[in-house]
């Protein structure tokens, strides 16, 4: 009888995922479900216990898959500019002076005006230096004839963007303008040791390009060694750009992270070590578990960060405030969160006031729209 029920629950696996694959237009889903279907086969067969596969819930339509797309990278941008004016405030004591200055800015801290990071100073409503870097790669891949990434392209399209950039640089993007400005080609033009939260911050841009296609870690893996060559940052890198892409193809930031600890992601033990000490912590205020966990723009803390409020808050407009509360390096996390969860959302999540506070959405929209349009004519 126990063998029977194994191989009455490998044939309903099956099932279930040839119906899945025959409504669902991602190769990626697909090669994941037939890798599903093969581990239960092979559990059955050898008597051991099935493992129940994660619940997800139903892909979205093409369509929807075109808005969560586009949400994941206007969010980002968006709730990148609205967390500039408090950006690297690492003291809960100079947080709470400022919050006092601007009357309601405790309950509504976007888009703090006049801004009073201090490191840098740039009109309200502009970019972080993240939110920069991510506006200069959404540049680059709406330029692109082809959905391939070129690392030397990608790497002077970047330097260039950079140098015209007006607030403060990352170390990394000024590593990218000195190696092109050498004739230095790529992954040399990438920071060798640099390990910080600009990997993920590219994962919006290149998911709304190749959500559901099989080339899309290869992709994000030119985009992250173009100007950070080491395999931390790569790791933070494709990590951000698996959970967003189940985000985008129709799934809810909980079942992307639950999906991520499975034995079938394909994630690493050393990620899933790293995102679970951070949901460890989701029981505390955010401000808290982000104090603990770490609140620099250094890895893994800045992607546990994300990942965590991705998960405890379900609301965009909820998590990008209270993110920004977090303080610390607020903005790259805020680009990664913002994704994930207007990407849940769609669209819709993102407010008309926070659309026309940031400066550069109006550009950052009709980029991400030319590549959703390529995205589209290519299939």
């Amino acid at each position: 009888m126990a063998v029977l029920r194994y191989w009455v629950a490998a044939f309903l696996a099956l099932t279930v995922a040839l119906t899945f694959v025959a409504y669902h237009p991602s190769m990626l889903m697909r090669q994941t479900l037939t890798t599903t279907y093969r581990s239960v086969v092979t559990r059955a067969s050898s008597g051991k216990a099935v493992q129940a596969p994660v619940k997800m819930s139903t892909p979205a339509t093409a369509a929807q898959v075109k808005d969560r797309a586009k949400a994941a990278v206007l969010g980002g941008l968006a709730a990148d500019a609205a967390s500039m004016g408090l950006h690297w405030i690492y003291k809960p004591e100079v947080m709470a002076a400022a919050l006092d200055k601007v009357p309601g800015s405790a309950d509504a801290p976007e888009f703090y005006s006049p801004p009073a990071c201090p490191f840098y100073s740039v009109p309200a409503g502009d970019y972080s230096p993240y939110g920069y870097e991510g506006h200069a790669l959404l540049k680059y891949i709406a330029g692109l004839d082809s959905s391939t990434l070129d690392g030397d392209a990608c790497a002077k399209s970047l330097a260039e963007s950079y140098a015209a950039t007006r607030g403060y640089l990352n170390h990394s993007s000024k590593h990218v303008m000195e190696a092109v400005a050498a004739g230095t080609k790529y992954p040399g033009t990438g920071h060798p040791t640099d390990a910080q939260a600009n990997a993920f911050v590219k994962a919006p841009m290149v998911v709304a390009l190749l959500a559901g296609r099989p080339t899309l870690m290869a992709q994000m893996e030119t985009a992250v060694r173009v100007q950070q060559n080491n395999e931390a940052a790569l790791a933070a890198g494709l990590a951000g750009a698996a959970l967003l892409e189940k985000v985008v193809l129709g799934h809810s930031v909980a079942e992307a992270v639950a999906w991520a600890m499975s034995a079938d992601s394909g994630m690493s033990e050393a990620m899933k070590k790293q995102l679970e000490a951070a949901l460890e912590l989701k029981g505390l205020p955010f401000s808290e578990a982000v104090a603990k966990l770490g609140s620099s723009c250094s890895l893994p803390m800045s992607l546990q960060n994300s990942v965590l409020a991705g998960v405890k808050f379900s609301s965009y407009v909820e998590g990008v405030r209270a993110n920004i509360l977090a303080g610390g390096d607020n903005a790259s996390r805020a680009v990664l969160l913002g994704a994930l969860l207007a990407a849940q959302e769609g669209m819709a999540a993102i407010p008309a006031k926070w659309r026309t506070s940031t400066t550069g959405f109006a550009e950052a929209e009709a980029l991400v729209d030319k590549i959703l349009a390529a995205r589209d004519a290519a299939l």
